[in-house]
């Protein structure tokens, strides 16, 4: 307006992202350790090169780190890995699109749902639009967003009905 005239909202900063995200994981629910999965795009790569500096200062342990190329439908080698690793806190680093093709992918292989926590990199709000069978199939896009939560960049956390649920089960 006319008191700022050249004021630009900006968007904060993937450290600062970082820091909220390991700030919830770290304090609020006490999680020890963690699986990372991005994109090997721009916005993947900065994001896990932010987090894990953030993590690594923290003392939180990096069960396993995976990436996947920016565009891509095969996720199993990402997926193998996680399995293996036994982590149930996984971070996501990638856009909305990607991360919804990778969430159902996993669920139907056996990975995610009840007793796995999402953590979403970016604000994915509504980021089920951005893949048409999550879309249109209302029962496997909550089946596969159980656990899911995202740090929005106002602040806010953007949740699924069921991350609560799976808080609870934890404890």
């Amino acid at each position: 307006g006319r008191r700022y005239p050249y004021f630009i909202r900006t968007r904060p900063s993937d450290a600062f992202s970082a820091l909220a995200m390991l700030d919830i994981l770290q304090n609020l629910w006490r999680y020890t350790g963690i699986a990372l999965v991005h994109s090997t795009d721009t916005y993947g790569i900065g994001w896990a090169e932010a987090f894990t500096a953030v993590i690594y200062a923290s003392g939180m342990n990096v069960l396993v780190t995976q990436r996947f190329e920016q565009d891509t439908n095969d996720f199993s080698r990402s997926i193998r890995v996680l399995l293996a690793s036994g982590a149930r806190v996984v971070v996501l680093a990638t856009h909305a699109s990607e991360a919804a093709r990778f969430l159902r992918v996993a669920y139907q292989v056996g990975l995610g749902g009840e007793g796995y926590l999402w953590c979403g990199a970016h604000s994915y709000a509504r980021l089920w639009d951005s893949d048409t069978v999550l879309a249109a199939n209302t029962v496997l896009r909550d089946l596969v967003l159980k656990g899911f939560f995202s740090v929005a960049s106002g602040g806010q956390l953007v949740e699924t009905p069921h991350y609560q649920r799976y808080h609870a089960l934890r404890q």
